[in-house]
């Protein structure tokens, strides 16, 4: 244990020495004769520097380290590729326990390499070991435009997009990349990627482009039969995020039974767990989509994260409701390329926004709403956590079915507008 090596005051070093005021106290960390390589950190210190900081006797590891050890460990500290999709195990040895399973083209710190075949990386805050055949190093290519060496890597088009001469959209066009088809990132710039296209450096948005192939198909919509909507005839939609919450959200519901009218509830996978029955009431009064398991922000997670984060918002989705969600909202309307590429359902955003998060007051949400004016076609963004969300609500639906409009679920509203949604493609409004 870490407290078993170090004196205190070596955490106090340890900030001055990264310039930092806060460091995590349970690093992994390897001391070998010369060195002490924290992992967590990528750094690596003289033993001599810090001998006083030493609880044990460091240039003796008689007492620490067996002599019978078999496979001779090499400390790398760098970057490698996920040549093909493999498994990861607790020990460098195939008959122990796997821990996960880590996909191709994924960039993986590995700390160390043996003689026998295995690397052992730092994966989801434990050690883990990959056979080393699955590692490749990250090719490197010449930027003719300022001599530096920069990464090469294949990178997918989630979306038609162009190929520009400059990192700017009203460059010249060189050419177009379609969906699915790949190209090799040799660098960045700014908001761009930069490519190789023909042999000549270019630039593509790099909103449009994942490390993760994206594969696309059309998502059949949960459109349950109304009986009064009139496609001619205007309608927007109503979806609650962040819920559900036993007080507030049945107040929603009992608003929308009141009028007879469908909304989208984006639930967490957590509390769906907690409140199965204020989903199935929320399913039984419009629609459920997926707002992730824990609200995490996906743009910050690694491919395995986002992964384990949505495979845990299905199994809840599925355990409460008895089918796999088909919409997902992404937490704080943060979805990059790659994470789109890994979504296997169309991404809902909104293109109202009430504010309702902001204000908690009725009268201000109601007056944030109404500044967009025409909503016909238009999808609102609530929470249905706040009680003050709920009283808005009891004066929101009269109020719009007053002026004309029909209150729809999202489904209801891309449906009876026309659209048809494919996994992957993000959606603010079916106008």
């Amino acid at each position: 244990k870490n407290e078993e090596v170090f004196k205190n005051e070596f955490y106090d070093y340890l900030k001055s020495y990264l310039k930092k005021e806060e460091i995590i106290d349970n690093f992994i960390y390897v001391i070998n004769s010369n060195n002490l390589v924290i992992l967590d950190y990528n750094i690596e210190i003289p033993v001599e520097d810090i001998i006083e900081y030493f609880l044990i006797d460091v240039f003796s590891d008689r007492d620490y380290v067996s002599k019978d050890v078999e496979t001779e460990y090499v400390i790398l500290n760098k970057e490698k590729n996920i040549v093909s999709s493999t498994l990861l195990y607790s020990k460098d040895s195939s008959d122990s326990d796997s821990v996960g399973k880590i996909e191709k083209d994924s960039k993986v710190k590995v700390f160390a390499e043996s003689d026998k075949g295995w690397s052992i990386l730092f994966y989801e805050e434990k050690i883990v070991f990959v056979e080393s055949k699955y590692l490749s190093e990250i090719k490197k290519v010449e930027n003719v435009d300022n001599g530096n060496i920069t990464e090469k890597r294949t990178m997918y088009a989630i979306i038609d997009v162009n190929i520009r001469s400059e990192a700017n959209s009203k460059s010249e066009k060189l050419g177009e990349l379609k969906t699915g088809e790949s190209i090799e990132k040799i660098g960045e710039d700014g908001s761009w990627t930069k490519v190789l296209y023909e042999g000549e450096i270019a630039y593509i948005s790099s909103s449009c482009l994942s490390s993760v192939k994206v594969k696309k198909r059309e998502v059949k919509l949960n459109v349950p039969p109304q009986g009064n909507i009139d496609v001619n005839k205007p309608m927007v939609a109503l979806t609650f995020d962040d819920g559900p919450n036993p007080v507030s959200t049945p107040l929603i519901l009992n608003t929308l039974e009141k009028y007879n009218v469908h909304a989208t509830f984006f639930d967490l996978g957590s509390l769906m767990k907690k409140y199965p029955a204020v989903v199935q009431r929320e399913a039984q009064l419009g629609e459920v989509g997926t707002h992730t398991y824990s609200h995490k922000n996906l743009n910050k997670l690694s491919i395995s994260e986002i992964e384990q984060e949505l495979k845990l918002s299905r199994e809840t989705y599925k355990n409460v409701l008895g089918y796999d969600p088909i919409l997902l909202r992404p937490p704080y309307g943060n979805i990059n390329a790659t994470t789109r590429a890994l979504v296997d359902m169309p991404i809902i955003q909104w293109d109202v926004d009430s504010l309702d998060w902001k204000y908690r007051n009725k009268d201000l949400i109601l007056n944030e709403i109404d500044k967009y004016g025409n909503l016909d076609g238009r999808i609102i963004l609530m929470h249905s956590i706040y009680t003050s969300t709920a009283d808005a609500v009891e004066i929101l639906v009269p109020d719009l079915i007053d002026r004309g409009y029909q209150i729809v679920s999202v489904s209801e509203l891309a449906s009876y507008k026309g659209y048809t949604l494919e996994t992957g493609n993000i959606y603010h409004h079916f106008k």
